[in-house]
């Protein structure tokens, strides 16, 4: 059986090799006259398995196909995504960028506001410095003001006392005066003419009549 099975073998060869049609031309043909049935059962099972195979590579040129066409719409929809990301990355870099310059100008402007707001506060300290000095200076000069209104008050009623017991003397001096004078008229009716002893005043240096002529 071994030698028929190896002519067999060389046979179908031979057969597979002339017997079947290309693919193009549609299904291969097998010529099976004067076979026997082990050779006609193996031409067939290879018939069934080109046909099988011709079909599983249609289907795969289908599927590579189909895989290429999905491909391709991955390609273009990657492009597009990459796009898409190109442009939102320029427009979130634009974004920062602009908010990068906020920022700055905002950090600018705190550091202007920072700086007005020290130089008002120190202007605002020299001006009170200078206030309190001029305040200490006023009071200083109240107070000087003050002893010295106080020393002439002591002064004026130092004078206004001095003055007012020389005004009391004088009032008593006249007082005396005047009752001398008094003294001289009475004296002067009563003698008709005659000597009136007198007294000397040693305070005043005048003179006054003593007693009644004696």
């Amino acid at each position: 059986f071994g030698s028929s099975f190896e002519s067999w073998s060389a046979m179908a060869q031979a057969r597979t090799a002339t017997g079947f049609q290309s693919e193009s031309l549609g299904p291969p043909r097998v010529a099976c006259e004067g076979m026997d049935g082990p050779v006609t059962s193996y031409l067939r099972w290879l018939e069934e398995f080109r046909n099988r195979t011709v079909a599983r590579q249609a289907q795969h040129e289908v599927d590579i196909t189909a895989l290429k066409t999905s491909l391709a719409a991955t390609d273009d929809e990657i492009h597009l995504f990459r796009r898409d990301v190109a442009t939102g990355r320029q427009e979130a870099a634009d974004q920062v960028n602009e908010l990068r310059g906020r920022l700055s100008d905002a950090f600018a402007e705190m550091a202007q506001m920072t700086r007005a707001r020290a130089d008002g506060e120190a202007k605002a300290a020299a001006e009170v410095s200078a206030l309190r000095a001029q305040l200490g200076m006023k009071g200083q000069e109240m107070e000087v003001l003050r002893r010295s209104v106080s020393d002439q008050v002591a002064s004026l009623q130092s004078a206004v006392s001095t003055l007012s017991s020389k005004v009391a003397s004088q009032d008593a001096e006249l007082e005396r005066l005047r009752k001398q004078e008094e003294l001289r008229s009475m004296w002067g009716e009563n003698t008709a003419g005659a000597k009136i002893p007198t007294y000397t005043l040693n305070h005043t240096g005048s003179t006054m009549p003593y007693g009644n002529g004696r």
